[in-house]
């Protein structure tokens, strides 16, 4: 059984490669992906957002060309452990300010994600991105690289520093760079926060595709799996009160 997730709707055909045709495939979409379509100029784009859009952008350039913020890269001379080490500690001031733990409470995690951003940033397919006040680290962000254009993966900023709207400020950074590079898109991924929508991002669907063997055991294994697992929906579907405090 191969199982691969975020698969796009659109192009999955090309996207599976055909030594899986002999099968079994089973489909369950995920919630969708924010992809913000890029035009071939900046101009084109700050014109193209909505009114308070343009105010936020125009505040953002401000402070960016003023030199009262500057943001570095580790796609320039920005030193790789130091921008990951702000990248951890921002995301986690940030969400632990909310009450949530944040991702990088799972060592685990943060070990894995260090030793693949530092081998794709090697290889020019993410990067990460500081945002400096008065000499200062304050707000994070970290692209992977797809074919269309980067991807927003993770992200962090310290709450002191609400005031200078981190996220508008970077994203303002970071989509000028992208239609500049020649990018076509600016994919926000998934979740539904409101400021993706804002941005001008639409939602595009994702599935979760299994492929199983045809063969007798895994078959009989796979369906025994989905009927137990549409009897557990429908009966949290029966008692969700029950379902929510297991």
């Amino acid at each position: 059984m191969l199982e691969l997730e975020g698969v796009s709707d659109v192009d999955r055909d090309e996207q599976l490669p055909e030594s899986l045709e002999p099968f079994w495939r089973y489909e369950s979409e995920l919630e969708p992906t924010w992809v913000i379509s890029l035009p071939p100029t900046w101009e084109e784009f700050v014109k193209g957002s909505k009114k308070s859009l343009r105010r936020k952008i125009k505040k953002a350039q401000k402070r960016l060309n003023s030199g009262e913020v500057i943001v570095r890269s580790t796609m320039e001379d920005l030193d790789f452990e130091f921008a990951f080490e702000s990248l951890v500690d921002l995301h986690q001031k940030r969400f632990v300010s909310k009450g949530d733990l944040g991702i990088f409470a799972d060592p685990k995690f943060t070990s894995f994600l260090r030793t693949a951003a530092e081998d794709l940033i090697g290889k020019e397919k993410a990067e990460i991105t500081l945002g400096f006040y008065k000499d200062k680290p304050f707000v994070a962000q970290f692209y992977l690289f797809g074919e269309a254009g980067p991807q927003l993966y993770q992200a962090g900023a310290c709450s002191e520093s609400m005031s200078l709207e981190p996220g508008h400020l970077m994203i303002t950074h970071a989509v000028q760079k992208a239609i500049a590079a020649g990018h076509k898109e600016f994919d926000l991924l998934r979740g539904s926060e409101s400021y993706k929508p804002y941005w001008g991002a639409e939602p595009q669907k994702l599935l979760t595709v299994r492929c199983v063997s045809r063969s007798v055991i895994p078959t009989v294994v796979n369906r025994a799996f989905i009927t137990l697992q549409t009897l557990k929906q429908n009966l949290d579907n029966l008692f969700p009160q029950q379902s929510a405090a297991h």
